[in-house]
């Protein structure tokens, strides 16, 4: 038998498994700070995305998610379900702003205010 197209090996391919937190807050603001870490190592092109997981999620928070950085393009991006492509969208998100965002300590919600998001405001909290 011959499996083909969205198989768990190939939706899961390309990203990088930064492991499990408490809470959405504590997911958030480590995909930040690992994509700071790696900010100078980062591909000049596409995206880079990593993935994490919360153990002490709400009912209505989906894990695991996804961060993706577009260095080049200075842009960010929330994915929500593994595979399924972005939710959230925000530009103008220089190395800069994602340090104000992780000095926040309030993960993604911050940066409505510090990047210009793709999407209405509050959307993505």
């Amino acid at each position: 038998m011959l499996i083909t197209g969205c198989g768990i090996l190939s939706i899961n391919s390309g990203y990088h498994d930064i492991g499990k937190f408490s809470t959405k807050n504590d997911a958030e603001n480590g995909g930040i700070a690992y994509i700071l870490k790696k900010y100078d190592s980062l591909p000049k092109e596409g995206y880079y995305k990593i993935k994490y997981s919360m153990t002490n999620r709400v009912p209505t928070e989906r894990s695991p998610n996804s961060l993706w950085y577009n260095k080049n393009e200075a842009k960010l991006a929330l994915e929500l379900d593994i595979g399924s492509g972005t939710a959230c969208k925000w530009s103008d998100v220089t190395k800069a702003v994602l340090e104000q965002a992780l000095k926040s300590n309030t993960g993604l919600s911050k940066m409505d205010s510090l990047a210009k998001p793709d999407q209405p405001l509050g959307q993505c909290k």
